[in-house]
């Protein structure tokens, strides 16, 4: 795993990246709305969350690319991981990744990430890639990384309830506060105004999924809830 997460770490030349979008297109064609659709690009979706980009990658491959690239791609990605991510989560798909993915990124949530950019240091004609770092980029916690993909897809409750509650849990804990002490400010949500709370993307998507809205109000003390479940 350790492999699939440094290749999906790197930028420009980021593996990761550009198996992301075959999958993406490849998906989007392919599998419009059509929970039971048989086609390849389902299973390689699921396989490209659980075994090609563990979730030590995904924030890699986000949090680098939020920070480094152009703004269209920044935008493009954010909507692009986004969206697919929530189709890898969703159980009543034929194709899901397992429930220990979900566990692991939410495990990084609390975490203090290194953000770092990987560049090829060797290509081989066969076997594995070598790589080495080519810049060390900000400290941060995971769950400024992981929320931002919220804005974008339809998310199943199974997925969306313990994030939510995992994330209500850190807002509360940090009082609404996400930033690394010695660390710039720096914001993996492109499309959020500068004066937006972080945690605006999980609030979207709840509000797009009635049910998971009301589990969450159930655990949760939080006003931002209330408009939601009323």
């Amino acid at each position: 795993m350790k492999t699939y997460t440094d290749v999906a770490c790197a930028y420009p030349l980021y593996p990761g990246g550009e198996l992301f979008v075959d999958v993406f297109w490849a998906w989007s064609e392919a599998y419009s709305d059509d929970p039971e659709m048989d086609d390849p690009a389902v299973s390689m979706l699921a396989y490209y969350y659980e075994a090609g980009l563990a979730p030590e990658g995904l924030i890699g491959l986000w949090g680098n690319i939020a920070t480094v690239a152009e703004a269209d791609e920044r935008g493009m990605t954010q909507e692009g991981l986004g969206v697919t991510l929530a189709e890898a989560t969703d159980t009543s798909r034929r194709d899901h990744v397992s429930e220990e993915y979900a566990e692991g990124l939410i495990a990084l949530g609390d975490q203090k990430i290194q953000l770092r950019s990987y560049d090829i240091l060797y290509l081989p004609t066969e076997g594995p890639v070598e790589w080495e770092v080519e810049s060390v980029g900000p400290i941060v916690y995971g769950w400024s990384v992981i929320v931002p993909l919220l804005r974008f897809g339809e998310w199943h409750e199974d997925f969306l309830v313990p994030v939510a509650e995992a994330v209500f849990a850190f807002d509360h804990a940090h009082d609404g506060n996400w930033g690394v002490s010695g660390e710039d400010p720096v914001s993996f949500d492109i499309y959020a105004p500068e004066s937006a709370s972080p945690i605006g993307p999980l609030l979207e998507a709840l509000s797009r999924n009635g049910d998971a809205a009301a589990a969450v109000a159930e655990t949760v003390d939080d006003p931002r809830l209330d408009e939601l479940v009323k």
